[in-house]
């Protein structure tokens, strides 16, 4: 699934199917990204790069809430993390809950930016990385898939429910990231899921890329009636540009390291014609 395509409502884990169905609105997109999820969860984690890749969000700032100095948890390696997944979700990414995230969303490439602030909600991770330093202190419970159902790790170290996380077979790691706006004229909740998948036998490490967001209040019915196709078509662009990010992320080191070793050949491949360059002149003079 190179393109993008729409979430069938009936599909997400509750409660969410029953929120769509008393939505206003609602907007959703999914795509098979060729990385692994921790590597594309780090991408979609930081607003603030979005100008590197998001045509629809080409601007953002993070407000964010107060931090513990060594708190902010990035990882600058742009490595795939393994191939089993499951990397600590406060390693991924800056965002915290209750940072402010400003969008500047562009709905058309003739249109000006549009300001949208929200709030993180949650960033979450499914199963628990660890029982160690961060994670919750609250006992897991085992469903019978073997997955971690009730409790996970936040980026802020508490424990929450996530019984709305869907279950993955027993191994996988979903990372997911919410925010949203509570206004009384137009409230909007946003989910944002990266959900690791079995290794694909020709391209390696794969994760799908799932979103949804549902939209209420009286202004939420002017913005289906205006923007309800533009809107759905940059979803689908969000989904598409970080599919692209984050293949090039994954395939830039790889093409560093084959440059590198290039050199390093050339280099050795010069050394030795010197070498006999110079066993050459020693023995015409011998």
């Amino acid at each position: 699934m190179s393109e993008p395509t729409t979430l069938d409502p009936s599909t997400l884990p509750a409660p969410h199917p029953t929120r769509v169905q008393s939505a206003v609105f609602y907007l959703s997109s999914r795509i098979i990204v060729p990385a692994s999820a921790a590597l594309t969860f780090r991408v979609l984690a930081d607003p603030r790069k979005y100008s590197d890749w998001n045509t629809f969000i080409p601007q953002a700032e993070v407000n964010a809430v107060q931090r513990s100095t060594g708190e902010v948890g990035e990882k600058q390696d742009g490595g795939e993390g393994t191939s089993s997944g499951g990397e600590d979700v406060k390693e991924l990414t800056y965002l915290r809950e209750g940072d402010e995230v400003v969008l500047h969303a562009r709905l058309d490439p003739k249109s000006s930016l549009k300001k949208s602030p929200l709030r993180v909600k949650r960033v979450t991770q499914l199963p628990l990385p660890s029982l160690g330093t961060g994670s919750t202190s609250n006992k897991p419970n085992d469903d019978d898939t073997g997955n971690l159902a009730s409790t996970t790790v936040t980026a802020t170290g508490q424990g929450v429910d996530t019984s709305d996380i869907e279950p993955l077979p027993e191994g996988r790691t979903t990372y997911r990231l919410e925010w949203g706006s509570d206004g009384r004229m137009l409230s909007a909740h946003r989910v944002m899921e990266v959900r690791e998948l079995e290794d694909d036998p020709d391209n390696g490490q794969q994760c799908e890329f799932r979103t949804w967001e549902v939209m209420n209040g009286p202004l939420a019915y002017l913005v289906k009636k205006l923007y309800s196709k533009v809107l759905t078509e940059r979803f689908h662009d969000w989904a598409r540009d970080l599919r692209g990010q984050a293949v090039k992320v994954r395939v830039e080191p790889r093409v560093a390291a084959s440059e590198q070793s290039g050199e390093q050949r050339g280099q050795g491949s010069n050394e030795e014609q010197r070498e006999e360059s110079t066993n050459s002149d020693g023995q015409a003079g011998a």
